[in-house]
């Protein structure tokens, strides 16, 4: 291991005390166990409070650890580009997996979506926006646009490009749960998004869609909702009572119809 940590050697480390705290000794166990770790390697780690760091004019040599990747302290150190700033499950994961902490543009809490290349299809901007963040936040790269490198897709409607482009290249297709998952294991634990706890977050092949049948009796429809279901899809018996709901939401959202892909199940074309 390095006794670094990828960090410049003449690095000024600074474990940032959180907002809400006015001492070292009320922080999280993960910030006392990555500054000790810190110390082990003789990279003479300091506290500095919230408070101090608003004064501070940081420079490429300086390094935060901060607890939380929220509130006013981190929103300053945030604003200058030339710095870094970690999670204390960083420096904990880095001794754990014997890797340097990576360089980069954007604040890393944890490293459970390195080497990830994740774009998103069938989201709203905002939406996209917080996905984007958390990737980030663990070490991930989201791309606002499809390419070759992509190693994921996190999808909200499988009716789109992105996805039949992920389908044909075998890349991995997942619910935006997964993030969110990835994420809170990230914070208590040393973790990777592609462990096998996070395989069932993969898209169902009919998720989100919607299917109605025709001309099969009632009793084997009951069967076929039963077996559409598992698979991710909304079923529906009584078409025309659907389109007639449809209809009513639209009037108060006119993108919830369009989103929803309807697909007719017919018996003679199964047969």
């Amino acid at each position: 291991m390095s006794a670094s940590f990828g960090a410049d050697e003449n690095a000024n480390i600074h474990f940032v005390v959180p907002d809400t705290k006015e001492r070292e000794d009320e922080c999280s166990d993960d910030m006392k166990r990555a500054f000790q770790v810190c110390e082990d390697h003789s990279l003479s780690p300091t506290w500095i409070t919230g408070k101090d760091c608003s004064s501070l004019l940081p420079t490429k040599a300086d390094v935060f650890v901060c607890e939380e990747f929220t509130g006013s302290s981190f929103g300053y150190l945030r604003s200058f580009d030339c710095i870094s700033l970690i999670g204390p499950r960083c420096v904990l994961d880095c001794l754990a997996a014997d890797i340097l902490i990576p360089k980069s543009k954007f604040p890393l809490f944890t490293l459970a979506m390195r080497d990830l290349i994740i774009t998103t299809t069938g989201f709203s901007e905002p939406e996209k926006t917080l996905l984007a963040e958390k990737i980030q936040y663990m070490g991930g790269i989201y791309c606002p646009e499809y390419h070759r490198s992509v190693t994921h897709v996190v999808a909200n409607h499988l009716c789109r490009a992105k996805y039949k482009k992920a389908v044909e290249k075998c890349i991995p297709v997942m619910r935006e749960q997964w993030v969110e998952a990835v994420w809170q294991a990230s914070k208590k634990r040393n973790v990777h998004a592609n462990d096998e706890e996070f395989h069932q977050y993969k898209c169902p092949v009919f998720y989100k869609l919607v299917v109605t049948c025709s001309q099969i009796p009632r009793k084997q429809k009951g069967a076929l909702k039963s077996n559409i279901k598992k698979n991710g899809i909304d079923f529906v018996i009584d078409f025309h009572y659907f389109l007639y709901r449809q209809h009513m939401k639209v009037s108060m959202d006119r993108t919830c119809f369009m989103n929803r892909a309807i697909y007719f199940v017919d018996i003679l074309s199964v047969c």
